[in-house]
């Protein structure tokens, strides 16, 4: 064979070869995990999206581990079973999730109340046992629910629960937490297309890699093979609460699982609440607190905090939605 002929042959083969590779700026990273009682999602592109995907995921998994309200090896655990006892140091993560979390507890005059552990365990043995907590047990479980108790000291990173009984419960706002956390390494990373997804928080970076908008659809919370609409999240987070997928039923009615820490009782006023936001622990727990208030505390709250739109949606279906949301229709 004559050599132009081979040398044509192997530059023919060469380039095939490469076709078939994605480049570096083609790079995607896909991958579920199973952490904070849900999936988790990233989906990232661009050059080091593999590796960047799976360091945030670790850092998910870590914030997962410590903060895990039913694991009795997590520093919340400890911490909740110190309570009323002795000083707990903590990690940076815990105590900076803390200190968020008493922030946003007073932006929402405790709609949102991570002291709320104690009222969690007594619907959760309801749930379990088939049987409706007593006023009297309501009552004497208040008390123990009151966030500004918790004592937290920035300069040792230390947490005191001052009374017996009291427990944390992050559950409301860790997954935001996570993903916030998750999204800087993909951002320190370069990475300029991303979607992060844990249970209803699902925060974006940039477009997608066609140049096209994500896309989030909110689901109608009383008819759920049925889409209201989508919006479209630019360096956002959408999240939303809602009872519709962890409910229980006890003598003919239905109770949800988020429960108002003002009441003691399982919230009642609303189907759904979404929030859109820059930050996703903000948006997790105003989520919670939006769906505890209701359309009209709930839409007067999105409306005072900066840089947060929202729609609450009530059991009759009637919809609050602030001003700045931009829900498009199908």
């Amino acid at each position: 064979m004559k050599k132009g002929i081979m040398f044509f042959i192997l530059v023919l083969l060469a380039s095939l070869l490469t076709s078939c590779q994605p480049s570096k700026s083609e790079e995607v990273f896909r991958e579920t995990k199973f952490l904070f009682d849900t999936e988790v999602y990233i989906e990232a592109y661009g050059s080091g999206s593999e590796r960047a995907g799976k360091k945030a995921l670790e850092r998910m998994a870590a914030i997962d581990q410590v903060t895990n309200f039913y694991s009795k090896s997590s520093e919340i655990s400890k911490l909740n079973a110190a309570a009323g006892k002795k000083t707990v140091s903590l990690s940076q993560d815990t105590f900076e999730l803390l200190e968020r979390s008493l922030e946003i507890a007073d932006l929402t005059k405790g709609a949102f109340d991570p002291a709320i552990g104690p009222l969690v365990q007594l619907w959760q043995t309801a749930k379990r046992e088939k049987t409706l907590p007593s006023s009297k047990e309501i009552k004497s479980h208040l008390p123990l629910t009151n966030y500004r108790k918790i004592d937290l000291n920035a300069n040792h990173y230390t947490a005191f629960l001052p009374t017996i009984g009291m427990s944390i419960d992050l559950g409301a706002i860790a997954k935001g937490f996570a993903v916030e956390k998750g999204m800087e390494i993909l951002k320190e990373a370069g990475i300029q297309s991303a979607m992060v997804r844990a249970g209803g928080n699902i925060y974006t970076i940039g477009e997608k890699p066609d140049k096209s908008s994500w896309r989030v659809g909110i689901r109608n919370p009383l008819q759920l093979d049925e889409t209201l609409g989508y919006v479209e999240p630019h360096n956002q987070v959408v999240d939303t609460s809602g009872n519709y997928e962890q409910s229980f039923t006890i003598d003919g009615k239905k109770y949800g699982h988020l429960i108002d820490p003002r009441t003691g009782y399982p919230a009642e006023k609303t189907a759904s609440s979404t929030i859109i936001a820059k930050s996703p622990a903000l948006a997790d727990a105003l989520a919670t607190a939006t769906f505890i208030l209701g359309k009209k505390e709930g839409l007067k709250l999105i409306k005072d905090t900066p840089d947060v739109e929202g729609m609450i949606i009530g059991n009759d279906g009637s919809k609050a939605i602030s001003a700045g949301l931009n829900l498009h229709y199908k």
